[in-house]
């Protein structure tokens, strides 16, 4: 149902733009076609390396699988992202098509984001006054992670048995990344990051392989028909993206007075609500307006962007590509996760405040 959304908006987007974006949708529509450059730099590569880097790391995985009894996809995708080659590698590793969907489209689209992309992303974009309270937020949010994986095994009628097996591992990762975001915060940041550029280098290499594969019509890693299909999710995701956008863009303008009422019901001024909306698309342009936000709304921005994000952007275009039956426990799981991230940091805002008043009346 959903994708008929994406395709009505997709051709309006293609209409407004054809008319000189009269109404402001068909910029909407360049910028979903535009993403293709930027997705073959980030995906493209690591798709291609998918064959090397199971063989690399299959040995590990299964004595972590072996230990925990967690499916072996897991492990993959609480690193890396789906789109980023999670869900690819988690799918030549395991073969349950539980834990695939489990891990690959859920896990990797909440933890393996915001390990791989998510945090050492942001940490380039905001300034050094805001990385305190972007922390706080982002720890909020790493520990409503696990909610968001188990509501939306829920609703893809996961068996308990399985969930309740699998969801103790990410309770476990996700203690241990909140602590050591919590105590070592720039030695963590720093990880991230190289963690970053070491996935930047892996791509490069990896279209390169792809270049030669598809040009020279050679064989190293992948058959053309592996190659042709890599294009294949690449091209979904931008026109998908191009359906997304406008669709935003329409919400934005349409539920004026909606966005008001979430901006006085959070207490968070205009920008605060700008970036939740766009972080529904993209979290990179919530940060990029994290600036102009007040104290709240950088606190509850920083802890729905790690499960929240890309909820009608990327990962969900990602989710049609790959497996569209996970479609709306995909769209359950990640807003059950952020708006429990968003809940939880209004409370700590709230108590915070509170100690601080008792505070001052002592004094």
């Amino acid at each position: 149902m959903f994708n008929y959304f994406l395709i009505l908006f997709a051709l309006i987007g293609l209409i407004d733009y054809v008319l000189n974006n009269k109404y402001g949708y068909g910029n909407e529509f360049l910028e979903g076609i535009s993403s293709i450059p930027s997705l073959i730099l980030s995906m493209l590569g690591i798709l291609t390396l998918i064959p090397a880097i199971k063989y690399i790391l299959q040995p590990c995985v299964k004595l972590l699988s072996f230990i925990t009894l967690a499916d072996q996809s897991l492990f993959i995708n609480s690193l890396l992202a789906s789109d980023m080659g999670g869900f690819a590698l988690g799918k030549l590793i395991s073969t349950d098509i539980t834990g695939i969907y489990f891990s690959g489209i859920l896990v990797g689209s909440m933890l393996g984001s915001t390990i791989s992309f998510t945090i050492p992303i942001a940490f380039g974009l905001i300034s050094s006054e805001d990385k305190p309270l972007f922390s706080k937020g982002v720890l909020i949010g790493i520990f409503t992670i696990p909610i968001g994986c188990f509501v939306g095994g829920l609703v893809a009628k996961f068996p308990l048995k399985f969930l309740l097996i699998n969801i103790i591992p990410i309770i476990v990762l996700s203690a241990i990344l909140g602590t050591f975001l919590k105590f070592y915060p720039q030695q963590t940041i720093k990880s991230f990051i190289k963690l970053e550029l070491f996935l930047k280098y892996l791509s490069v290499i990896g279209i390169c392989i792809f270049i030669i594969e598809f040009l020279g019509n050679i064989s190293i890693l992948n058959s053309n028909v592996d190659n042709l299909n890599n294009i294949k999710i690449i091209l979904k995701i931008a026109f998908t993206l191009a359906g997304a956008l406008p669709f935003l863009f329409f919400i934005k303008n349409t539920f004026d007075k909606l966005l008001n009422f979430i901006s006085i019901y959070l207490n968070i001024n205009n920008h605060s609500v700008t970036g939740l909306l766009a972080s529904l698309a993209n979290n990179i342009l919530a940060f990029k307006l994290l600036k102009n936000m007040d104290y709240n709304g950088k606190i509850i921005n920083s802890a729905f962007s790690v499960s929240g994000a890309f909820v009608f952007g990327g990962q969900l275009a990602f989710t049609l590509a790959v497996a569209p039956e996970m479609l709306f426990p995909f769209i359950i799981g990640k807003l059950s996760a952020g708006l429990s991230a968003i809940f939880f940091a209004k409370r700590i805002i709230l108590k915070e405040k509170y100690y601080e008043l008792k505070k001052n009346k002592c004094y």
